[in-house]
């Protein structure tokens, strides 16, 4: 059953009919909002399961040949909907103006409860990533009658300094909305008089004509509206994401890596970044428990960043290619993770010199352009490359990432009448392109990076895992912001990893989610080996729990003189982990918090162990924990981790 929050949102049954999914554009000067009543429809078509129910409908201008085709999907066990427009030119002359597409253009009017009295509506979110300490750091902020708030990222990658996630919250009932598109959206929200609310969401600018049989599409739309809690509401959400929306491998849950990434440490390092350096790093690797082993941008001919655009390797460091460091990944029992940046093209390499009609370029930035996925022979071409070399070289996980802010160069090559296509295109191909490198591979991993954690949106997250979520992994001493990142992001996304770089106790599980990387010092002649066997063990251990639900029990705060702390509860087996950290400048050596999820009337057996792991066990009940469970950090900049789980 679709709960009264959805149906009062979308005014009616979409199991009927999909007429009221609330976009809107303007065509030929004209504004529509919903899909247009006069015009024809061409198709309706509705399948069904267990779990979800999706409808296609199509209307046409008989005038034009513009086909509008809206493609929804319903949940069963979530009240979510989601949905994808798409614009298609079925004439043999241009469309007329095609401008302000809007996929998302709500009102929710006084007549709903929510929105009845004089009371703020708040927005919450996370901050996008900036690689510093306000990356996914949550927020609020207050809509009062009369005003507005629009927000954006910058320069085109999707999470860049703003999240395309957010959460609207009014007298205990809220939506949450995910947006997916990996290019420029933008979201506003107004209150222009009492009782009333309007939120619109797509791509920042539209203002284009198709050419004949053109078919563009629009970013795909996310809501789920909660009336149970905010924090129920999140985890809501994670349960959606986990059911219907994280990229599976074999049908199943991708199996998230554990690895090691040496590239900061140890990239100028003479031998290194040699087949030598890194079959015997691959040795070292194998000695601490690690299952994935990770080659950064250390292996094609100029290097990083000036070698971006010769996708081969070195012929000099690499004779035989990278199939030899894969051969001994494999017989280490690891798994083979390797860098690419195929959407960005660097002077005078490959890419550039012989395909300059690939690579758009900017005036003013003459060494650096954007490899244009939206020419279609461009990315085939891309496709056979980057596929081969991951056949060639036995890659088990793809790492993409992408080093440059795009919108500029989308913009440039736009002309007058054609604005906001480049980036369609662009955004289009890029899709095609991931599904075709998977397709032809159904095991393959990708993980998606972009400056860390700059192209996070629901599209990237169908497809690919964010293993370096900030480029604050790039660096020491960032544990406490990990710990806010952790916060911040588990609310929208399940699936996110984050780098250490010391053994330490407090760094490693400041750093720890489902997966993780580090960048140890493997080469030094006292690396403790065994401490990196247990700080994996750990990892490992306590990777089921964040498959369940997450409480932040603390405020996320980036201050070194507070206590961070969140548990990870799994529903169905009554157990779960508490992480909490006292932070180098805490004064207070204990804290009280209230576990979620316990049965009041159970007993659970608890094992807590310190910063040194040292582990002691207690039995408490359910209401005693949820009443208020003490923790005790004697020391500052030490952690604790609670795992509990309740007796038989």
């Amino acid at each position: 059953m679709w709960t009264d929050e959805l149906r009062q949102i979308l005014g009616g049954d979409l199991e009927e009919t999909c007429s009221n999914i609330p976009l809107s554009f303007r065509y030929g000067g004209a504004i529509f909002e919903s899909l247009p009543h006069t015009w024809e429809s061409v198709n309706e078509e509705k399948t069904s399961d267990a779990e979800q129910c999706q409808i296609t409908k199509s209307v046409k201008d008989a005038n034009t040949g513009l086909l509008v085709t809206l493609q929804v999907t319903l949940y069963r066990s979530f009240p979510a909907v989601e949905w994808v427009v798409y614009y298609e030119n079925q004439s043999d002359e241009d469309t007329p103006m095609l401008e302000t597409i809007l996929p998302l253009n709500i009102t929710l009017s006084a007549g709903t409860d929510a929105l009845e009295g004089d009371e703020p509506v708040m927005l919450h979110q996370i901050h996008g990533d900036a690689c510093n300490d306000q990356s996914f750091l949550p927020f609020e902020t207050r809509l009062d009658v009369g005003h507005e708030v629009a927000f954006q990222p910058t320069g085109g990658r999707s999470s860049n300094g703003v999240f395309p996630y957010f959460t609207m919250e009014h007298r205990g009932v809220g939506i949450i909305v995910a947006i997916g598109w990996t290019g420029q959206w933008k979201a506003w929200l107004s209150r222009a008089r009492k009782g009333c609310l309007n939120l619109r969401a797509g791509m920042a600018h539209t203002h284009l004509q198709l050419h004949p049989e053109e078919k563009i599409r629009t970013p795909r739309i996310l809501l789920m509206p909660w009336s149970d809690g905010l924090e129920a509401a999140h985890n809501q959400f994670r349960r959606l994401m986990f059911a219907h929306y994280v990229p599976r491998v074999g049908g199943e849950l991708p199996d998230v890596p554990i690895a090691e990434n040496n590239f900061d440490v140890y990239h100028s390092h003479p031998t290194w970044p040699t087949e030598a350096g890194q079959l015997d790093f691959v040795e070292k690797v194998a000695q601490c428990g690690i299952d994935t082993y990770w080659l950064d941008a250390a292996w094609f001919e100029g290097d990083f960043p000036g070698g971006v655009g010769n996708w081969f390797a070195k012929p000099r460091e690499f004779p035989r290619g990278l199939k030899p460091i894969a051969d001994a990944v494999h017989e280490n029992g690891m798994r083979f993770l390797v860098w690419f940046e195929p959407g960005r093209a660097h002077e005078e390499t490959e890419v550039w010199r012989e395909y300059p009609e690939w690579v758009i370029k900017l005036w003013n930035e003459p060494t650096n352009g954007v490899f244009d996925f939206g020419i279609p022979e461009a990315r085939e071409w891309m496709t056979e490359r980057i596929g081969g070399l991951i056949d060639e070289f036995g890659i088990d996980i793809y790492r993409e990432d992408f080093n440059i802010d795009p919108l500029g160069y989308w913009r440039n090559k736009d002309v007058v009448d054609r604005q906001g296509m480049t980036e369609i295109k662009w955004v289009m191909g890029f899709y095609q392109f991931w599904d075709d490198l998977v397709k032809a591979r159904p095991s393959l991993i990708i993980d998606n990076c972009a400056s860390g954690g700059r192209r996070i949106d629901l599209e990237t997250c169908m497809r690919a895992i964010p293993m370096w979520r900030s480029d604050t992994s790039c660096g020491p001493g960032h544990s406490d912001w990990h710990q806010v990142q952790t916060i911040g992001l588990s609310s929208y996304i399940v699936l996110h990893l984050a780098c250490t770089h010391s053994h330490e106790t407090y760094d490693c599980r400041s750093s720890a989610t489902i997966g993780g990387v580090s960048q140890w010092q493997l080469l030094d002649a006292d690396f403790p080996f065994e401490l990196a066997r247990e700080a994996t063990a750990e990892l490992r251990a306590n990777r089921p729990y964040w498959l369940g639900d997450f409480y932040p029990l603390t405020k996320a705060s980036s201050s070194l003189e507070d206590w961070l702390a969140f548990q990870l509860h799994r529903s169905d087996l009554d157990e779960g982990i508490i992480l909490a950290f006292r932070r180098e400048q805490c004064t207070t050596s204990t804290l009280q918090v209230s576990p979620r999820g316990l049965n009041p009337d159970g007993i659970y057996s608890l094992t807590l162990s310190d910063e040194s792991r040292n582990r002691t066990n207690r039995q408490v009940s359910g209401a005693e924990m949820t009443e208020g469970l003490s923790l005790d950090i004697p020391e500052p900049r030490a952690s604790l981790l609670v795992t509990y789980r309740r007796n038989p």
